[in-house]
């Protein structure tokens, strides 16, 4: 056989056994148990596949928002009333901590609701403090992410590390709107006039699970884990339409975005 054609095939080899064992590390056993990549970037091929899980319309229009059926969305979502600027282009702020548990349940529902206006870079895996509540719960982190979309604009403000000490500190808007308005992390501003605290998906449901093992559950219709994830980026993608005065059609005249607007605040 030619050299340079065995040279490939061990190339390729190599390349398929690296990504067979990423994928193993990524989701097998608990976070707490490959917390070596805790701050690494999440790679194409795991983006790609919460991109193709955020997109799949099918599975969003199946599972709706079964499991907060009982949920009052006009509650969650508050309206205030300030005096600050409005923002230039349809602004969304987050507020959290890396330690927080709350706050990597929430980051699921709502990266999975942007990819869908948007796309990211630079988000990294996380896990939430190993000493709170529901300890080590996997998610990402936005501390060194970026945003990108057509729609709006994201501000984000991971305030603590997952070892609770100083990170990023809000300012401007941001600080005026979370000193205000918060009542807790995470803290959701839509636009400055609609506020949310606190998460939809019960930390719980994630326990003992991992970041490829909770994607591969939340691609499957009507698994808990799925009508978690994917019914809390069903409710934020309803909310974001409402922000964006519906004008992502694609996204905004989907079966279930007009189901949830239809019980929250306008």
């Amino acid at each position: 056989m030619d050299p340079k054609k065995i040279r490939t095939y061990i190339i390729y080899i190599a390349f398929a056994m690296v990504l067979i064992a990423l994928v193993l590390y990524l989701t097998v056993g608990r976070a707490s148990q490959n917390s070596a990549v805790y701050g690494t970037y999440v790679g194409p091929a795991e983006l790609s596949a919460l991109y193709a899980l955020s997109h799949n319309t099918t599975l969003a229009n199946a599972d709706g928002t079964s499991l907060y059926s009982g949920l009052n969305l006009s509650s969650y979502f508050r309206h205030v009333s300030n005096n600050l600027t409005a923002p230039s282009v349809p602004t969304l702020t987050y507020v959290g901590a890396e330690y927080c548990p709350y706050c990597a349940t929430a980051r699921w529902g709502l990266i999975l609701a942007m990819m869908r206006f948007g796309n990211f870079t630079g988000i990294e895996y996380m896990a939430s403090s190993p000493t709170d509540v529901y300890a080590d719960t996997p998610t990402f982190s936005f501390v060194n992410a970026s945003y990108s979309s057509k729609y709006f604009k994201f501000v984000s403000y991971e305030i603590e590390t997952r070892n609770e000490t100083a990170l990023q500190k809000p300012n401007g808007t941001a600080l005026a709107l979370f000193d205000t308005y918060s009542n807790g992390i995470p803290f959701l501003a839509f636009d400055n006039n609609i506020v949310a605290d606190g998460t939809l998906i019960d930390p719980t449901i994630l326990d003992g699970h991992n970041w490829g093992a909770i994607t591969s559950s939340a691609a499957v219709k009507n698994t808990t884990i799925s009508d978690a994830v994917i019914g809390a980026a069903n409710i934020y993608t309803a909310e974001i339409c409402n922000m964006i005065n519906n004008t992502d059609t694609n996204v905004c005249a989907q079966s279930y975005v007009k189901s949830v607007q239809s019980k929250m605040a306008q």
